[in-house]
């Protein structure tokens, strides 16, 4: 039991939290374009990208069905010969309303981060 109370700050770094996703967006805006930037804007209706960065883990507490899509199990003998994860079932296309578009992006906003994520895969 003592061993467990010993390793419970170490939970902390097992994942990204709000603040892990947001640095990631935030890096992220530093490499878009100004044209990019107020596309992502509009879509996710003046909200910045970091302020969405971890709507997809809310947004899975009632859409289990997402679960999946935010990492990817590989036995351990097998990593060497994987590249590469599904994101999404099917693509968004251009013309798609713009509620499914500021969805679209939230997750990808997201994923980026689970991505850069330690250990999340």
């Amino acid at each position: 039991m003592s061993i467990l109370f010993l390793l419970w700050p170490c939970r902390v770094g097992l994942g990204w939290g709000h603040e892990g996703h947001a640095v990631v967006a935030l890096l992220a805006e530093r490499y878009m374009t100004a044209k990019a930037l107020t596309k992502a804007s509009d879509l996710l209706d003046g909200s910045t990208i970091d302020a969405v960065a971890s709507w997809a883990d809310k947004y899975r507490g009632d859409h289990r069905e997402t679960a999946p899509w935010h990492y990817i199990d590989i036995p351990l003998a097998e990593s060497e010969n994987r590249h590469g994860a599904r994101v999404s079932q099917r693509p968004v296309r251009g013309d798609e309303d713009e509620t499914t578009k500021a969805q679209a992006l939230k997750f990808v906003i997201h994923f980026v981060g689970d991505l850069h994520q330690p250990l999340h895969d």
